[in-house]
């Protein structure tokens, strides 16, 4: 089940878990039937971005098979790494300091 923020109630009961209407500056939760897992999305630009992480969250997968994917498009010459990939600056708070970090999402 997911639900879908700025967006018609009539179409988002009508989603596949694996698939969305993509507004621009639209938030996206997806939840698995039985509550498990939840991947959150946000969407720049009109476009989705997940780390690797993310994408193994909601096709339910393990990251080493994400990553094998990837590798196997890239070099089958299905996608070009800088139209595909983008670096998002993240922070977080490690015990008491805060970290900031450059991660690759991919679209």
């Amino acid at each position: 089940m997911e639900e879908t923020f700025d967006a018609d109630a009539d179409a988002a009961e009508n989603l596949d878990a694996r698939a969305a209407v993509v507004v621009p500056g639209e938030f996206v939760v997806y939840n698995t039937e039985d509550g498990r897992t939840e991947v959150q999305l946000r969407t720049v630009d009109g476009t989705v971005w997940l780390t690797q992480r993310e994408m193994s969250d909601l096709f339910d997968k393990s990251v080493p098979t994400i990553n094998e994917h990837i590798k196997t498009i890239y070099a089958d010459g299905e996608c070009v790494t800088e139209a595909t990939i983008r670096k998002f600056r993240i922070v977080r708070s490690e015990g008491e300091r805060e970290v900031e970090r450059e991660i690759d999402r991919h679209r």
